[in-house]
């Protein structure tokens, strides 16, 4: 008969002194104030169905959040997914009380092209996407369409 050798490696458990403990609440807590402090939320009835990215979104009620920092925008229709894009920062040349969206109409499809919040003259721009660039080969012109945001 054969014997197994069974050891057991003692398991160690680190507790964490209650100085540092507080000192790890407190970094958690700075990091998230100070996303939050970056981040701005508007919220825009749009009217017309539109692509934002390659996502195709029916007309309706949004909540956006932007992060200066990160350069993300955060669109959510109503009560499903959010959608997440990366944009680059831009600036608007006049500054207006209220915030805007703004859209290139080829033919008759949207695209979300910027996104502004109130009060300032920055703002953020998305890369046009294949789909895009396809719609503007077709069609050769298109129209601006602007859709006004409020605050929350």
């Amino acid at each position: 008969m054969v014997k197994e050798n069974t050891t057991r490696k003692a398991r160690k458990t680190v507790k964490l002194s209650s100085p540092f403990k507080a000192a790890l609440m407190l970094a958690v807590c700075i990091f998230f104030f100070a996303f939050a402090a970056q981040a701005q939320t508007v919220r825009a009835n749009i009217p017309f169905a539109f692509v934002a990215g390659d996502r195709m979104l029916p007309a309706g009620q949004y909540t956006i959040n932007l992060d200066s920092r990160s350069g993300l925008v955060q669109i959510q229709p109503g009560e499903d997914l959010p959608l997440f894009l990366s944009a680059r920062n831009c600036q608007f040349g006049v500054s207006e009380d209220r915030g805007s969206l703004v859209f290139h109409k080829y033919g008759e499809s949207y695209f979300l092209r910027r996104v502004k919040t109130s009060a300032t003259r920055e703002g953020y721009e998305f890369i046009p996407t294949r789909g895009e660039k396809d719609a503007a080969r077709k069609s050769g012109t298109f129209e601006v369409a602007m859709v006004t945001t409020y605050d929350k």
